[in-house]
């Protein structure tokens, strides 16, 4: 690793600097950050998704030096991604980065133990050992192994529930015990007395207040995204969109390459202000994390907030070409007025109409009574039925045979005529 100054004022960054660095990618943007005379100030600088994404996109073990430099939020924010699913800490991503961390070095280690929840580190360590207050928990002093349990203090005694992951924590908790005394004895003392469901939904709590803070929901109110809202009443409804933010916002540099060549981009370039066009950015970026929760995504997939990226703008796009007829100009007084979870529900709601209608079919219609009903229908009715009655709706390709979230308002045209076909032949 380079040796790098740690002076992190921010007032020896300028935005054009920042600017410089985020129109970069991957390896040329840790290089330009590590070519500065400031490179601490500049990270302290960058947005913790940047600095996420980045990361991903070498590896953490290409990005050792970066994450040597990420202040106590940017690295919080990291983890809170990266090492949880759901609800659950993930055990092997725990110790893989707490092996990162080790090998970015002991100021780093320093900084993570000082400045992690307490809860988290506990929650974490009890998935990977146990603590006990003797050396042999298990057994009669006549059946002693030869070789006791872990310690350092003889006071608490350290089982690893997988032999391959004792020198790693060997070495973290003799770095506590020399460096940190006082974390080293409450991180003990609360594995071995604390009460294994409450720390970890403190840890848990903590985590989602944190996440929430940066746009991301929790999963219930994520889920709204997907309710039914009649697509017709929307742009007769008058929803509160403010003006614009109450302080700026840096849109992830991934927005851009993910809307290009949309019809939602189309109408975002057609004179909109600046504050507004900013505001329709950090709506979207919200919109895209609860569809990653929404459905289920891991956080710290990078593959998935692309696609969900990706399904969002599509779902995005048939809404705002519903509703503006797909005239440009009529789109933008859209994104002026209409919140875009508002516009998605839309395009979603589409979809919803032509589930119900496929219901009907099934449940009311003249297929109600007939055994294995789907198999009288011939391709691509069958097909279309099929996928209209998933938990989310999709569309049937029968050119290529594929299913897929719909994304023009053709695809909606064309399903429901293949329904009104379906509804014909009884």
């Amino acid at each position: 690793m380079k040796e790098m100054k740690l002076k992190t004022d921010s007032a020896l960054v300028s935005k054009e600097e920042i600017n410089s660095i985020l129109a970069l990618s991957g390896q040329n943007r840790i290089e330009k950050i590590l070519d500065s005379p400031h490179p601490a100030a500049l990270v302290a600088k960058i947005p913790e998704i940047e600095i996420f994404l980045t990361i991903k996109e070498v590896g953490e073990q290409d990005a050792l030096d970066l994450i040597s430099l990420t202040t106590p939020e940017q690295l919080t924010y990291l983890l809170d991604l990266d090492l949880w699913d759901k609800d659950q800490i993930i055990p092997e991503r725990f110790l893989f980065w707490l092996e990162i961390l080790e090998q970015c070095g002991e100021d780093k280690l320093r900084q993570f133990f000082r400045t992690a929840d307490l809860e988290f580190l506990v929650s974490g360590f009890r998935k990977v050992l146990r603590v006990h207050q003797s050396p042999y928990p298990e057994e009669s002093p006549e059946e002693k192994k030869e070789s006791p349990l872990f310690s350092l203090d003889q006071i608490y005694y350290l089982e690893f529930l997988n032999e391959k992951n004792a020198p790693l924590l060997m070495r973290l908790f003799h770095f506590l015990y020399a460096s940190l005394p006082d974390i080293y004895q409450a991180l003990l003392q609360q594995i071995f007395w604390g009460i294994p469901a409450e720390d970890e939904e403190l840890a848990l709590r903590w985590r989602n207040g944190r996440l929430a803070d940066q746009g991301f929901p929790n999963f219930d109110e994520a889920l709204e995204i997907y309710s039914y809202f009649p697509p017709a009443k929307i742009k007769k409804s008058n929803f509160f969109v403010p003006p614009k933010l109450e302080e700026s916002f840096q849109p992830p540099r991934y927005l851009e390459a993910a809307s290009k060549g949309t019809f939602f981009a189309l109408a975002l370039q057609n004179e909109l202000p600046e504050e507004t066009k900013e505001r329709v950015k950090w709506e979207l970026t919200g919109l895209i994390n609860r569809v990653l929760i929404a459905d289920g995504s891991h956080l710290g997939d990078v593959e998935a907030l692309y696609q969900s990226a990706r399904k969002a703008l599509q779902t995005l796009d048939l809404g705002l070409k519903y509703l503006s007829l797909e005239n440009p100009a009529d789109a933008r007084h859209l994104l002026e007025k209409i919140p875009l979870t508002r516009i998605f529900q839309a395009g979603f709601s589409l979809t919803l109409d032509l589930k119900r209608k496929a219901q009907e079919i099934i449940q009311k219609g003249w297929l109600a009574n007939i055994p294995r009903r789907e198999d009288i229908l011939d391709s691509p009715l069958k097909e279309t039925i099929k996928g209209l009655l998933r938990k989310r709706p999709l569309f049937y390709n029968e050119n290529n045979g594929n299913f897929s979230p719909f994304a023009e308002l053709a695809e909606i045209s064309l399903t429901a005529a293949r329904l009104d076909k379906i509804s014909f032949l009884g």
